[in-house]
């Protein structure tokens, strides 16, 4: 059901303004990362792509600590970006 689920969500995929990591496991045998990872982020606007080597189908299992700093990474770049002062509104 996989197949036709993200079939019919990729059109889509242009369309999301959300900061975005993708993350793999390299040798991840479920979910191919050429298939799936690298395809996705090419359509995802600023999208991420992070490789775990040596890591399979479930990194979050086996590599917290990088899931954790990619988080950290997106929100921390998020904070920033809304910390910055707007550009002064020049009256007409």
């Amino acid at each position: 059901m996989l197949k036709d689920f993200v079939t019919a969500q990729a059109p889509r995929y242009g369309a999301v303004a959300a900061p975005t990591v993708i993350i793999s496991g390299h040798h991840d045998a479920a979910v191919h990362l050429e298939t799936h990872a690298r395809t996705t982020v090419r359509f995802i606007p600023d999208a991420k792509l992070i490789v775990l080597e040596g890591i399979g189908h479930m990194p979050h299992h086996v590599a917290a600590g990088s899931i954790i700093a990619a988080i950290d990474g997106v929100s921390n770049s998020v904070i920033a970006s809304e910390a910055k002062p707007s550009p002064p509104r020049v009256a007409p």
